[in-house]
């Protein structure tokens, strides 16, 4: 697949608690300087499979009052932890968050993907993603 990046996830520790890295792949490695070729890889601990429930992205709100005639979605990437397995810890991850057209105090998403955004056949619709990220 061109243009294709990928990666993997790599756990330190086991059991309850255990802290997931990403995994840059060959050649790469976090940090400044050469990598270490002696590096010990953690291993990932044994997982029951199927024990969380599967989450469910709530549906971002249009707010039609900013372009009228079309639908208006704001989204907003900000750093958030997400637990994904029961025995794991809460890693560091970046979700969307959409604007609440009901109640600007209540964003709408789970801190970790984005929440749903469901369009109408030939309905304009406008989206404007906006980055929480603060400069460094």
């Amino acid at each position: 697949m061109a243009g294709a990046v990928g990666g993997a996830a790599v756990l330190s520790g086991s059991g309850r608690g255990a802290q997931a890295h990403a995994d840059p792949g060959p050649g790469h490695h976090h940090g400044h300087g050469p990598a270490p070729s002696d590096a010990p890889i953690p291993k990932t601990p044994p997982l029951e499979k199927f024990v969380d429930p599967l989450p469910t992205p709530e549906t971002a709100v249009a707010d039609t009052s900013a372009y009228p005639g079309a639908d208006y979605y704001e989204f907003t990437m900000r750093p958030g932890t997400w637990q994904f397995h029961r025995d794991l810890g809460p890693a560091d991850v970046w979700g969307y968050r959409a604007k609440n057209p009901d109640d600007r105090h209540r964003p709408i998403g789970m801190g970790y993907l984005g929440p749903t955004i469901s369009v109408i056949k030939d309905q304009p619709t406008v989206v404007k993603y906006r980055t929480g990220c603060s400069a460094p």
